[in-house]
């Protein structure tokens, strides 16, 4: 992303926007199932640390774990935005 250098923390930004939709995606798969939720989670954060790590490899890019960081929150965002509307939809 060379344009988000010219803003700081834009990259991070972007990160926690892209793992928003997979944490959301995989919330009802999870939800209500016991250990499921935990695995989950586990999943998308090793699938997020395995996205950082490989960019290792990439002209341009690094690893850098404050992304890593931004990619579980994003996770966390998007599980919370569909648990709220999973909620909603029952009490309505």
């Amino acid at each position: 992303m060379p344009r988000a250098r010219l803003i700081p923390g834009l990259d991070k930004v972007v990160d926690v926007a892209m793992d928003a939709g997979p944490g959301r995606v995989m919330t009802p798969i999870a939800l209500g199932r016991g250990t499921r939720w935990l695995v989950a989670h586990a999943a998308l954060a090793a699938f997020a640390a395995g996205d950082e790590w490989q960019q290792r490899f990439v002209p341009g890019r690094s690893a850098d774990p404050a992304d890593w960081l931004a990619d579980l929150a994003g996770v966390a965002l998007g599980t919370g935005v569909q648990r709220a509307r999973t909620r909603q939809e029952i009490v309505s």
